[in-house]
């Protein structure tokens, strides 16, 4: 499965692929009362989190998603009112180059991984607060040294055909990225990359990107407990009998 990137330019990256079973389980952040059934109290949850958190120098917090899922916005207000560092990677990796080669046939730059996450790292390194690294192949990106708390945000895949429509994307990557969400491509590579621990998935569906910027910070504070496992398109899709739409 391969995801892209809008803006300038196109950026791919590959991934494998999974079965749901690989998402069930319980995540040391917690449960969302909303999607899943909670597991252990609520104290010893904020407790664990606070210590996969305790910040070093500074904290490290990875957003990622499929394209229009909200990434952008969420992570400019945590500049904005919070004070975090924002690294936008799409824009770095634009910016300074740092893709492979070029596929012609989907109009999309392939990202060389091992050049971007060392100029994700120094920039890491150089940032003197916590830090929020963003982009639909964030998680990628980010080392797991760092410790980084992922934030997989998820959206309705109607209403994302609707936000890629407007926004000018072509129909083959309106479809691509909306299938994306549907196989839940970027929860499960931030699984495969940076484990079940520090995994926290938000459905941005009816929230306002204010809302799931305040629900970040509280998790980083161990306020609020966040898991994963919970968003599942495919089945919701299947049983309103809209699947085969999207699978054509």
């Amino acid at each position: 499965m391969a995801e892209t990137l809008s803006g300038k330019h196109q950026i791919q990256t590959r991934f494998g692929r999974a079965t749901r079973k690989e998402l069930t389980g319980s995540s040391p952040l917690g449960t969302l009362p909303k999607h899943r059934s909670t597991v252990g109290s609520q104290e010893s949850r904020s407790s664990e989190l606070r210590t996969l958190l305790k910040p070093t120098s500074k904290r490290v917090v990875v957003i990622t998603g499929t394209p229009c899922v909200g990434k952008t916005e969420v992570s400019e207000i945590l500049r904005r009112q919070y004070g975090l560092n924002v690294i936008h990677a799409g824009e770095v990796v634009a910016e300074e180059r740092l893709y492979s080669d070029y596929d012609a046939s989907r109009d999309t730059y392939i990202v060389d991984l091992r050049r971007a996450a060392r100029r994700i790292s120094r920039l890491v390194q150089d940032s003197s607060s916590d830090v929020v690294v963003e982009g639909h192949y964030a998680e990628t990106l980010v080392s797991r040294k760092y410790h980084p708390m992922v934030v997989v945000l998820r959206c309705d895949p109607e209403i994302l055909e609707d936000r890629m429509r407007r926004k000018g994307y072509s129909t083959p990557k309106i479809k691509e990225n909306v299938l994306s969400e549907i196989l839940d491509s970027c929860l499960i590579e931030s699984l495969r990359r940076q484990g079940k621990k520090r995994i926290a998935e938000i459905d941005t569906t009816d929230k306002s990107p204010s809302e799931v910027a305040k629900l970040i910070i509280d998790v980083m504070e161990g306020e609020s407990s966040v898991g994963f496992g919970g968003v599942n398109w495919l089945e919701r899709l299947e049983k309103s009998g809209k699947l085969e739409r999207f699978l054509d």
